[in-house]
């Protein structure tokens, strides 16, 4: 069933557009901001024209602060893909209307014009893990995680190695060998030398010698 046209929507009949000469700038007179933004995860990343900047992947790493209320500056239905390790510059430019932003990663859901909306947006911004370098910071926020390891590990070995020689060795030779040495040499001189004499030296001349003198009498 066709749809029925209403009054105000058609042109007069035999009238039509007519465009002008020249260009047409878009989102004229807004704020607008230049920043750099790179893509630390392991996924490729595509962002819509008017997506609010301020809250996608928190994969990517910027300044989110400033981009607060604004979106790509880009005519409607375009989109920008930022690859895992790729870093970009991107123009942004301010929400016309009403300033309301509703929906998208759910860390503002209101105006983005007071204060206060966009002091719990860096709140839940933190609390969810979303990646952000301050203005004026170099390197990405997972920089600091990276370069804390080296300093640590080579300090970790040296007192370890030492540690684990030093308790281990010289008690194995000062316990074991003198304890050894002192239970075995006394007892096989004391025990086995004078059973051997008392027992058979006597038993000899006691029974040989008075036979001899009862013959020969």
């Amino acid at each position: 069933m066709a749809r029925k046209t209403r009054a105000h929507e058609g042109l007069p009949r035999h009238e039509r557009y007519i465009y002008g000469d020249g260009e047409i700038e878009i989102n004229q007179g807004r704020r607008k901001v230049s920043l750099t933004v790179r893509n630390t995860g392991d996924r490729a990343v595509q962002i819509c024209s008017h997506y609010h900047f301020f809250e996608v992947n928190r994969a990517i790493s910027f300044d989110r602060d400033a981009a607060f209320g604004m979106h790509l500056d880009l005519p409607a239905g375009n989109a920008i893909r930022i690859e895992p390790g790729d870093t970009h510059n991107v123009n942004l430019v301010e929400y016309g209307g009403g300033l309301r932003v509703y929906g998208f990663s759910g860390l503002v859901d209101g105006s983005v014009r007071g204060d206060k909306a966009h002091r719990l947006a860096l709140e839940r911004m933190d609390i969810f893990g979303f990646l952000d370098v301050p203005a004026g910071q170099d390197g990405s926020p997972d920089g600091a995680a990276e370069k804390a390891p080296p300093k640590k590990a080579p300090a970790a070995a040296a007192k370890k190695a030492p540690a684990a020689s030093a308790k281990k060795a010289p008690a194995a030779s000062t316990r074991k060998a003198p304890a050894a040495a002192a239970k075995k040499a006394p007892a096989a001189s004391t025990r086995k030398a004078p059973a051997a004499s008392a027992k058979k030296a006597p038993a000899a001349s006691a029974r040989k010698a008075p036979a001899a003198s009862r013959k020969k009498g």
